[in-house]
């Protein structure tokens, strides 16, 4: 068997699994896209009640309303489902407020989230802090 003849399939195997894992994340990347939340965000060790917030899927990304204040623009996300849910996660990064890491569940209408806000600071000693946004779907 010549080399030609062996690496032909080969080849055309690894295009096909490269066009089934494309495929198969994209359709999971917009698991959510149209989708927005009216809740609120608020930290866990704080007394006060939170701020209002919405979250926005669009595009392939998500976007906290009440973060884009601070820099936080939207994030890609990524999103699969189990068990009738949705589950979702997403890096937002602000060039002078650190990251913040979402990870949350889509349950029907309901979302739930956790945030962790981390700012690495070389002056004193780093930020994080840990928030969980609660809401209701408003639109899609």
């Amino acid at each position: 068997m010549s080399m030609e003849a062996f690496v032909a399939p080969v080849r055309l195997l690894v295009v096909c699994i490269a066009c089934f894992w494309g495929s198969s994340s994209a359709g999971q990347e917009a698991l959510l896209d149209g989708a927005s939340f009216a809740g609120v965000l608020w930290e866990l060790t704080a007394s006060y009640e939170g701020d209002a917030d919405w979250l926005v899927f669009s595009d392939g990304r998500l976007v906290s309303q009440a973060c884009q204040d601070y820099g936080f623009e939207g994030a890609e996300y990524r999103a699969f489902r189990e068990d009738g849910l949705v589950h979702f996660e997403a890096t937002a990064v602000s060039p002078k407020h650190g990251t913040m890491v979402w990870k949350g569940i889509r349950n029907g209408n309901r979302i739930e989230a956790s945030v962790v806000w981390t700012k690495e600071r070389w002056y004193w000693w780093d930020l994080r802090r840990e928030y969980l946004f609660t809401g209701h779907h408003i639109g899609q």
